[in-house]
């Protein structure tokens, strides 16, 4: 009688198989974030390192998305549209040219004009110093003298007394320490030019492999999902990039309109520092709400060393020219362009001034109007799916 032997085969499982992939690849993963949780310092430090070296690169990609609108308008408004060119490639190469140098001749002719008068102004200040020194001194004595008639507390004349020279004193320490702070501003300066002449070649080879890029990200997201679910990812990706394109380039203009007309106004008014202070408010002016009175501050403050009367002048001035903003200007060139109710406003500026800095407080308006996109689409979806009215 012959005994029949068992064999048991391996099977192919291709189910079993994909989630054993998936279990390995959660498990490394979480390896090695919590390696990295560990280690929070050195990683900090890695991440530091790595996007100071990527710098230029970085720079480049947001030199080359800010451009990216110039671009097209040469090239999509006049050359294909006006004059139906067919050499494609050159005329891209041409647009390109023409963009950079329009906006990059109109910054250094704004540079050429601004940085003298900046030097000026931060001279002007430094030389201000004793003399406002003397003033105060002066004053608090005239202040003591008469004090001493109304029964004025001693303790403010011995408080002015002992913390005025104090405050000279750091001023004259300052001052010495002037020539290596101006030593260390020349090579940081000398490094920060390098970088950006690296990000502006690199953006320029973005712009002229942009077509090339997009292509092969579309590539990479319908080989990596269904062709349905890419589509809808490249429109969600789409409607984003307009949100945030929109918002930088109008709040740009709006920022730079302005900071202009900050200076024909303090001009017309004879007020001093005005290429310093326009400069203020135009750069603040790109936060919104909090960027007017970040920007007036300063200026208050600095025109009041030279003249109280200007001060209040100036704090006018601003005031009026931000109504005009808010309520005239602004409305006008962004529009509803990112659906952000103002109470949202205030939270992401909130929040993105106390992680992320002055950079977090711009940014942190578009970036929530883009992740409110995100949410409104995905609870739009999930409801239709429920068969749930959306107006509910």
């Amino acid at each position: 009688m012959n005994s029949h032997k068992k064999r048991h085969n391996f099977e192919w499982n291709s189910k079993y198989f994909t989630i054993s992939v998936y279990s390995i690849f959660v498990i490394l993963a979480g390896c090695i974030i919590f390696r990295l949780i560990l280690n929070l310092a050195a990683t900090l430090e890695v991440i530091r390192h790595f996007l100071g070296v990527m710098s230029p690169f970085l720079i480049g990609l947001l030199i080359a998305y800010m451009m990216n609108p110039f671009i097209n308008l040469f090239y999509y408004s006049f050359f294909k549209r006006k004059l139906n060119v067919k050499r494609k490639k050159l005329f891209k190469l041409i647009s390109i040219v023409i963009s950079y140098i329009i906006v990059f001749g109109i910054l250094g002719t704004c540079l050429t004009f601004v940085i003298p008068q900046l030097v000026e102004s931060i001279t002007e200040l430094t030389t201000l110093i004793p003399d406002l020194y003397t003033s105060i001194m002066d004053r608090v004595t005239n202040l003591t003298k008469h004090g001493q008639n109304l029964s004025t507390p001693a303790a403010i004349n011995i408080f002015l007394n002992q913390n005025l020279p104090k405050v000279y004193g750091y001023l004259e320490a300052f001052m010495g320490k002037s020539l290596p702070m101006l030593y260390d501003f020349s090579m940081q300066a000398i490094k920060i030019v390098f970088n950006m002449v690296i990000a502006i070649i690199i953006s320029i080879y973005l712009s002229l492999d942009k077509k090339i890029l997009l292509n092969a990200g579309k590539r990479f997201v319908y080989a990596a999902f269904s062709t349905s679910q890419a589509r809808n990812l490249i429109l969600t990706l789409k409607e984003c990039n307009q949100i945030f394109s929109r918002y930088l380039s109008g709040k740009a203009i709006d920022s730079l309109i302005i900071g202009i007309l900050c200076f024909i106004l303090m001009t017309l008014l004879k007020l001093p520092l005005a290429v310093l202070i326009s400069l203020i408010v135009g750069v603040t002016n790109m936060i919104p709400y909090f960027g007017p009175f970040i920007g007036a501050v300063p200026g208050v403050f600095l025109i009041a060393i030279i003249s109280p009367y200007g001060a209040v002048k100036f704090g006018v001035m601003v005031f009026l020219l931000q109504q005009f903003d808010g309520y005239i200007l602004g409305p006008k060139i962004l529009g509803n362009s990112t659906g952000v109710r103002p109470i949202a406003i205030l939270l992401a500026i909130i929040v993105g001034g106390a992680y992320f800095g002055a950079v977090g407080m711009f940014l942190g308006v578009p970036v929530f109007a883009v992740v409110q996109y995100l949410v409104g689409k995905w609870m739009d979806g999930k409801l239709a799916e429920k068969e749930i009215d959306l107006e509910l």
